[in-house]
């Protein structure tokens, strides 16, 4: 075996390390590009607290989930500042309807984390406005329903 420098990767010049690495390059493609199709569905300000979960396709319904990131930025104002925190499960996911595609209708499961002070019972959440007033879809997908008369 012979051992080359790349740049500053270190690459072993061996057909499974050049499969190695195409696996992982085309898994590193597969992940962008589901990103991007991901970002097609789901509006900007969903995806600045929400990160994707998966997918299911059931029917002639697309169904995407997506979890609140897990980071300081997304913790509950009630309780920054006083002591340690600790997941304390999940609400019920809010489901909101968005475009169709394909003919297919598309819905968004927003899964929020519950959080409590450690040793309180007490629970802590985010609330979120991401659906336009007396719907359950996305703003924009209801601003679109509103302005063709269906809603």
């Amino acid at each position: 075996m012979v051992f080359i420098l790349s740049g500053s990767l270190n690459v072993w010049k061996t057909d499974s390390a050049r499969k190695a690495i195409s696996y992982f390059d085309a898994l590193a493609y597969l992940c962008q590009m589901e990103k991007r199709l991901i970002e097609l569905f789901v509006p900007q300000e969903i995806l600045g607290h929400f990160e994707y979960e998966k997918l299911e396709e059931t029917g002639g319904v697309i169904r995407i989930h997506l979890v609140e990131k897990n980071d300081p930025n997304h913790y509950p104002k009630s309780i920054l500042g006083k002591g340690p925190r600790v997941l304390n499960g999940y609400m019920n996911p809010i489901e909101l309807q968005t475009f169709p595609a394909q003919g297919k209708e598309v819905f968004l499961y927003l899964k929020r984390r519950r959080w409590k002070l450690e040793g309180s019972n007490t629970s802590h959440y985010n609330t979120y406005s991401f659906t336009e007033e007396g719907m359950k879809a996305t703003k924009e997908f209801g601003a679109f329903l509103k302005e063709i008369g269906l809603w």
